[in-house]
């Protein structure tokens, strides 16, 4: 549970990191490049390209992510803010898949991000386990717990679609805790935080509970620490924002008599 912030205490804050793994953020490349090629577009634009509102929060974890890997720069000045494609994001999206100049763009963009050429130059393909990982970030980095489970997922996954590693070597021998929290906190297909659509029996140990009345409907649940800092208030909302909008097709009942299907 998160602790208030007193003259004496300054608040946890974690070291950047990714959002989203680096499959993810050649996708959202990708449709940059399908709308506007190499040209430099405004911020808001880009919102649009990827299904977000301008004023989404998502939007600039989005943003933030893709410079991380070195695909995706800020140019010009002015009122407008502007992004572009950088030539290592070029080179990822028109190379050939599977040449040995695709598989070097692609294990560069991975190693970007500096606390995963940290973790790179440690480990290398011997990861220790999930566990063993988040107690190094969080003692020897200044991560804490969830930032730290955020960026283990989102490093396994980056490593295995650059080819760096195999999947034995990535597994991380996720306990049944890790396993239930991934599959809670990301959707499949975007690699971006989401809520669990099956009911929790029961409040969970040092979580305050939020229920929200719902028309012809069982109430909506929502579980958080309390208090929470300013940081992971604008964390959650986005997230919250983003699972939302991604998932809105497939939450949202056809007929008012189907039941709108989980995301899995």
């Amino acid at each position: 549970m998160s602790e208030p912030i007193t003259p004496d205490r300054k608040r946890s804050r974690s070291p950047g990191y990714p959002s989203f793994s680096l499959q993810e953020a050649i996708r959202r490349a990708a449709a940059l490049y399908k709308h506007d090629k190499r040209n430099p577009v405004p911020v808001a634009i880009a919102a649009e390209h990827w299904g977000y509102s301008p004023s989404s929060s998502a939007v600039m974890l989005s943003v933030a992510t893709l410079k991380k890997f070195g695909l995706l720069e800020e140019v010009g000045g002015g009122g407008s803010r502007l992004v572009k494609l950088t030539d290592l994001s070029l080179h990822i999206l028109l190379g050939t898949e599977g040449s040995s100049e695709y598989r070097k763009a692609l294990q560069d963009a991975a190693l970007r991000p500096q606390v995963h050429a940290e973790l790179w130059e440690q480990y290398g393909t011997e990861l220790p386990s999930d566990a063993n990982l988040k107690r190094t970030l969080v003692i020897e980095k200044s991560f804490n717990d969830a930032a730290a489970s955020d960026l283990i997922r989102e490093y396994r996954d980056t490593i295995l679609f650059a080819d760096m590693a195999s999947s034995d070597n990535m597994s991380g021998n996720a306990t049944e805790e890790t396993q239930k929290e991934a599959s809670t906190m990301l959707l499949e297909s975007s690699h971006l935080p989401q809520m669990s659509a099956s009911p929790i029996p029961q409040k969970p140990q040092g979580l305050k509970r939020y229920a929200f009345p719902l028309a012809d409907s069982p109430d909506a649940e929502l579980f958080l620490p309390s208090p929470l800092t300013a940081e992971n208030f604008d964390l959650l909302k986005a997230m919250v924002q983003s699972f939302l909008e991604m998932s809105k097709p497939a939450l949202i009942a056809k007929k008012s008599n189907q039941e709108p299907r989980a995301v899995d």
